[in-house]
């Protein structure tokens, strides 16, 4: 999940950036959401725009251990990553 933080670490509840995210590694990604109910933009896209300063990936892991890095990046914001060992 994706929290579109002020500089005191709170959430911006007003924030509708859209957030491109990037899965390398032993994943990959099956499904993108801001929660916005009123959106029509696809799950299956690699990119979704925020709504109330959060938006989520979904990330299936592949049938091979191995690490899963999931990296998120929008305009005007610190890109971030987090980085995921799988098992078999």
């Amino acid at each position: 999940m994706v929290e579109i933080l002020d500089e005191q670490g709170r959430v911006v509840p007003l924030a509708e950036n859209e957030i491109a995210f990037e899965v390398t590694g032993e994943g990959r990604p099956i499904g993108m959401d801001g929660g916005n109910p009123q959106s029509h933009d696809s799950y299956k896209a690699v990119r979704c725009k925020a709504f109330n300063g959060l938006c989520l990936a979904v990330v299936q892991a592949t049938a091979k251990a191995g690490g899963i890095k999931v990296a998120a990046s929008g305009a005007g914001l610190r890109p971030d990553a987090v980085s995921i060992v799988t098992k078999v």
